[in-house]
């Protein structure tokens, strides 16, 4: 390479198929796409077998700060609302079951961490974290909350969400 040519970067994404670009999954009114992830405390976390009440999908890393800032308010929600027909579940995005496990430690969470490997954040077209769905009980996404909610913010969607059935 002579000292005045630039290297130039390409960056190519793979996809399985053309539907793979085309389909806008997990938007507003749209199915809930389905996955199954284990659960860090064990057992499985699995969509489909949600049906019937409302769930709401936190996605996040232990290394976002946003993330961080966020889910204690959630976990706050999800100790309120226990024994309420909503499902709260942190879907955890880095493939890693030992970061999530420290992230979720120094965070002090007790509600289902979900494992994900890159599956459900392909489906529902995860681009920035934290990103917040909310599935109604007939598997439709009523709402998609991009970036960092507050914990009030949350808890009037989640209060819509229940409203609705």
């Amino acid at each position: 390479m002579s000292p005045d040519t630039k290297p130039i970067l390409n960056v190519t994404k793979l996809v399985r198929s053309w539907r793979d670009v085309t389909t806008v999954s997990g938007a507003p009114g749209s199915e809930a796409p389905d996955f199954e992830a284990p659960l860090l405390g064990g057992g499985k976390f699995h969509l489909a077998a949600e049906r019937g009440h409302p769930v709401v999908l936190v996605f996040w890393a232990s290394w976002c700060a946003p993330c961080r800032a966020e889910l204690p308010g959630v976990e706050a929600l999800a100790k309120q609302r226990a024994g309420k027909p909503t499902r709260i579940v942190a879907v955890n995005v880095e493939n890693d079951a030992a970061l999530a496990a420290e992230g979720v430690a120094q965070l002090h969470l007790t509600l289902p961490v979900a494992l994900e490997d890159g599956s459900a954040s392909r489906a529902f077209q995860v681009q920035t974290i934290p990103m917040t769905v909310l599935v109604k009980p007939d598997g439709n996404v009523a709402d998609v909350l991009r970036g960092s909610v507050s914990e009030d913010a949350l808890a009037r969607a989640i209060d819509r969400l229940e409203a609705a059935k």
